[in-house]
């Protein structure tokens, strides 16, 4: 049986860098309210696709950083442990929420903005996991996250263009 210790034993931000007095895993720091002000403001700015990049920017290079360890535990979540599909979940959850929330502030037509949020998150994990398998296809990294940023930013404003 394997441990899920290994896989909630992820590296943490400092306090300080993840902008509050507890730890947090360096994924969760994407969607802190300080992170969420920074984007409030990109949105007064016009930068949200700018933001969409960083976002998915930050993805893949946390999935880069802990590539095996997370592999491992979706592998588990995929075979129906209970255990790692909770953590999974868990670690998922904050970014699924912040998205969904973005979605409903835009009240995007046709959205279902907690099922467009999943999806997106589901989209994003998928391409970090195997974003280097695409080389092979003429698809660089930067291509995965223009691309994927792309499709983020059309999904939460409804917008084709910034």
């Amino acid at each position: 049986m394997r441990s899920v210790s290994a896989v909630t034993a992820l590296p943490r931000l400092p306090p300080s860098a993840a902008g509050s007095s507890s730890p947090r895993p360096a994924l969760l720091a994407a969607v802190d309210p300080q992170h969420l002000a920074r984007h409030e403001r990109a949105e007064r700015a016009g930068e949200e696709l700018d933001h969409a990049r960083d976002l998915v920017e930050g993805f893949l290079r946390y999935w880069d950083s802990h590539r095996a360890v997370l592999r491992t535990r979706n592998l588990a979540a995929q075979e129906g442990d209970q255990r790692f599909r909770d953590v999974r979940n868990a670690s998922l959850e904050p970014l699924t929420e912040g998205l969904s929330r973005k979605v409903a502030e835009n009240d995007v037509a046709g959205l279902a903005p907690y099922a467009a949020a999943a999806a997106l998150v589901a989209m994003m994990e998928r391409m970090a996991a195997f974003h280097t398998d695409l080389e092979a296809y003429g698809a660089s990294r930067a291509d995965v996250v223009e691309t994927t940023a792309r499709i983020v930013f059309q999904t939460v404003t409804g917008r084709a263009r910034p």
